[in-house]
């Protein structure tokens, strides 16, 4: 089945990510992005951190206060500040 024969409920967040997605022209600066995004939903789908946690297992939840988490969190928080300041949103 070919992707343009999927019908999805999407949520009102869900629906402006696709629609803003398809907004960006095909160019190096779409491709970068989509894989940035893939990898960043990746990662918080399943974040599976090296911090094992105090009985030896790995952390695989994102909500936990470990190094990995809160410094892939500050990162998206200098982005998102980064790019609001750009847009004169901030």
């Amino acid at each position: 089945m070919s992707a343009a024969g999927v019908a999805l409920v999407l949520s009102l967040e869900e629906r402006k990510l696709v629609e803003a997605l398809r907004e960006i022209p095909e160019s190096p600066l779409r491709r970068k992005l989509l894989i940035l995004l893939r990898a960043l939903f990746g990662f918080a789908c399943a974040p599976q951190c090296p911090e094992a946690q105090p009985d030896g297992v790995p952390c695989e939840n994102p909500a936990a206060q470990c190094d990995q988490c809160a410094r892939v969190t500050r990162v998206l928080d200098t982005l998102v500040r980064r790019v609001t300041e750009q847009d004169g949103n901030a």
